[in-house]
């Protein structure tokens, strides 16, 4: 987990929570990622998104992920994507 409780965190970034799914998968992750005090603009009302994460930049772990279905809450403040 990363959590910076500042007021104005990098790139709004304010938590970011990794859990590992190996057992349902190998290699498998679900990441959840809260942003605040940033920009992020979107495009149309329930986009598709696409993901990139990087762990360990130096040792060459990484993923990406491409999100079909995704949609807003009712105040359109959070975007969930699967």
């Amino acid at each position: 987990m990363y959590r910076n409780k500042s007021p104005t965190p990098p790139g709004g970034i304010s938590k970011v929570v990794i859990r590992d799914k190996f057992a349902i998968s190998p290699g498998l992750v679900k990441f959840a990622v809260n942003a605040k005090a940033g920009s992020f603009a979107v495009a149309s009302a329930n986009p598709p998104a696409t993901a990139r994460m990087t762990i360990a930049a130096g040792s060459g772990q990484c993923g990406d992920a491409n999100f079909p279905s995704c949609a807003f809450n009712a105040p359109k403040s959070r975007l969930r994507c699967k």
